[in-house]
């Protein structure tokens, strides 16, 4: 009697592994944004988030040529979200030159002559100050108008304090908090501990600029891939300003980012799916195997097993560790009779965890569905030289 079990994530493939965010903040000068366009198209399995700085906002609801060849580029590939970057100055701006700022960046979405759309924004310099409730509400303004502003459009929001978060209000009102903002010098791997709640790490982001005068490509390798391990959203280390964001001259230009992130997930696809086996307990049993890569890294595993039978008995375990989520696995059985079976799915990253599904009659098993979710383990505000743009005239 044949038997078919699909063992699939209930994530879509790579919506958890950790995305490359760049603020794009050079102008789009014929070519200067080439390095961005050709680490995009070598990394299609990698998401991208693009911060496209005009003058430190948009600079008007239309936007001027050589920008809707940039931002319709960008557009071009499935893999990138483009974001508007919104000066929130920790508190200072007015919400009405939020507002506008919001509302500008929406009107690129129905600009008609090319695609410029702007899938969420980057609100920059978010206040941050512990202890306070008006952050909270200068935030939540700020982030209702932009809502209104972009009506039915998608809107990805990012804030941007550069600290530890303060309030844990943030974590409702933005899809990504950036827990660390600084140079190379002040950063160590105690970030991914000190500045990162406890399940909050999908939604962390870390930006470390001015990299090369301290660093070198493998140390670089090295942080992305610790960041990765611990399951942060989205991250980049850059080797100089955000207005020399597409420079190669470094140890970290965004090709190597961008690759460094890939091979984390490569890596984990020899180490991480280290056995799919099936094994029937008589010696008739004909077991045929197809697996498939993992994609991204999760800290807890669940198992849920769907059956025609009431007669089926699925007892499951599963171990909590740093993982990767299986794609898809597809398993057919040949078996006579009914034998106990079992389907064990051995993972190891930082280390071993198993999940082992045994059923008493494995041909009236139809699916079991491997469930991943993220799972993981104050400061000042600053002001610093790279989050902002500086005006560039063609």
């Amino acid at each position: 009697m044949k038997c078919s079990t699909i063992l699939a994530a209930s994530l879509a493939a790579g919506s958890m592994a950790t995305k490359l965010l760049l603020p794009l903040y050079q102008y789009p000068m014929s070519g200067v944004w080439d390095p961005v366009f050709t680490a995009i198209e070598a990394n299609p399995n990698l998401d991208f988030q693009i911060i496209v700085n005009v003058d430190t906002g948009p600079a008007g609801s239309t936007p001027n040529s050589d920008f809707v060849t940039g931002v319709a580029k960008l557009n071009s590939y499935s893999n990138v979200l483009t974001l508007g970057y919104v000066h929130c100055s920790f508190g200072s701006a007015s919400q009405d030159e939020l507002s506008a700022n919001s509302s500008d960046w929406a009107a690129w979405n129905a600009y008609s002559g090319a695609n410029t759309s702007i899938g969420g924004l980057f609100f920059d310099e978010t206040p941050n100050t512990e202890g306070t409730t008006s952050d909270v509400t200068f935030m939540t303004t700020a982030v209702e108008a932009a809502k209104s502003a972009f009506g039915s459009y998608a809107l990805t929001t990012i804030f941007n304090p550069g600290a530890a978060i303060m309030h844990d209000e943030f974590w409702t009102l933005a899809d990504y908090n950036v827990i660390f903002e600084d140079s190379a010098s002040e950063y160590s791997d105690s970030v991914l501990t000190s500045n990162i709640p406890s399940g909050k790490a999908g939604q962390s982001a870390i930006l470390i600029p001015d990299f090369a005068s301290v660093g070198t490509a493998a140390e670089a390798q090295t942080w992305l891939q610790a960041m990765a391990a611990v399951g942060v959203g989205a991250a980049n280390i850059l080797d100089y300003d955000y207005i020399q964001a597409t420079s190669s001259e470094g140890p970290a230009p965004v090709a190597l980012v961008a690759s460094a992130l890939v091979d984390v997930v490569d890596a984990a696809t020899s180490a991480v799916v280290s056995e799919v086996s099936v094994a029937a307990a008589t010696s008739s049993s004909v077991a045929k195997t197809t697996s498939v890569a993992p994609t991204t890294s999760v800290a807890k595993t669940s198992v849920k097993a769907e059956t025609t039978s009431a007669a089926a008995k699925v007892t499951t375990a599963a171990a909590v560790t740093s993982a990767a989520e299986v794609t898809s696995v597809e398993t057919e059985t040949e078996t006579q009779g009914s034998p106990a079976a079992v389907v064990t799915v051995m993972t190891t990253f930082t280390t071993v965890t198993s999940v082992v599904i045994v059923t008493a009659a494995p041909e009236v098993v139809d699916s079991v569905t491997v469930a991943a979710s993220s799972a993981t383990t104050t400061s000042l505000n600053r002001h610093h030289h790279w989050q902002r743009a500086h005006k560039v005239v063609s």
